[in-house]
């Protein structure tokens, strides 16, 4: 059981399944529904019977990179991308400030396949007037002590990999704080769906360290374990360029599980969860 949010705004639980990968359910992906058992327990009595669940639609009517508008005195701020021009990434860090005046906020981060992932730690920094930090235990590379050791990607084959002396002062880790979470008067539905990835999902990691932070929507796609930054090479006879990731994010499962990703504290359509959260909002009388 799910808690969920029905047609009217009302809270409510449904019956939901996340495809298990590990347990040979991916082929549930090809099809639109699939059928479960379900077994209800009333006192000494059960009753089991077969339900069909449809899977959850994805589909968005707007694939703009960025919007922010203010509806009803909601601030309703849209985001696809994190890799931006210099005037989309201006409004969009301005968008923090106004966020400030109002006591609900909607960050619409469906759809969102990552990115600037700086960008996400400037608009919270701005939001919130102080910098936040991750859930993830860090393994990284050390661009400064290694660079030098390296030739440019013009230059560099997979041969200087041999031949590089790896050295532990090469590699850097961070210990993670079990601090409470960051307070928040203020109370921010973000919108989730299985499109997002990559920086648009360490935006959900920072913004999980507030309070009064509320995932809707299906979970995210689960592919925040590798960073695609790092340093390059190219093999010796193809020339066929490759990239060695710079950073490893380790989470615990019951936090981020990659394949899986993050899951909403409220489950929807990924394609209902904007016009759900503002019946909810309605029906609760939260503005």
């Amino acid at each position: 059981m799910k808690l969920s949010i029905n047609n009217s705004g009302e809270l409510v639980y449904k019956i939901g399944k996340l495809i298990n990968f590990d347990n040979n359910e991916s082929n549930i992906t090809n099809s639109n529904s699939v059928e479960i058992n379900v077994e209800y327990k009333l006192a000494n009595k059960t009753i089991s019977e077969r339900k069909q669940l449809t899977k959850a639609n994805n589909l968005l009517n707007s694939n703009a990179t960025f919007s922010f508008n203010i509806n009803d005195n909601i601030p309703i701020l849209s985001l696809r991308s994190l890799t931006l021009n210099e005037q989309t990434k201006n409004k969009f860090l301005q968008s923090a400030f106004q966020c400030q005046k109002y006591k609900i906020n909607i960050l619409d981060l469906r759809g969102n396949i990552g990115g600037d992932g700086s960008l996400a730690v400037q608009w919270l920094e701005n939001r919130f007037a102080f910098r936040p930090v991750g859930n993830s235990k860090k393994i990284g590379l050390n661009r400064f002590l290694i660079d030098g050791k390296l030739p440019s990607i013009e230059e560099t084959s997979i041969s200087h990999l041999y031949n590089l002396e790896v050295k532990k002062d090469y590699f850097f880790s961070n210990d993670i704080d079990d601090a409470e979470l960051y307070e928040n008067d203020s109370i921010i539905f973000v919108l989730t769906d299985k499109n997002q990835g990559s920086a648009g999902e360490m935006f959900i990691e920072y913004l999980k360290n507030y309070e009064n932070v509320i995932l809707i929507g299906s979970n995210t796609s689960g592919t925040l374990q590798g960073s695609k930054y790092g340093i390059n090479f190219k093999l010796p006879n193809s020339e066929i360029s490759f990239q060695f990731g710079q950073w490893l994010f380790l989470f615990d499962d019951n936090y981020f599980k990659e394949g899986i990703g993050f899951k909403p504290d409220i489950w929807t359509n990924g394609s209902d969860a904007l016009e759900l959260v503002l019946k909810l909002i309605d029906y609760y009388n939260l503005n």
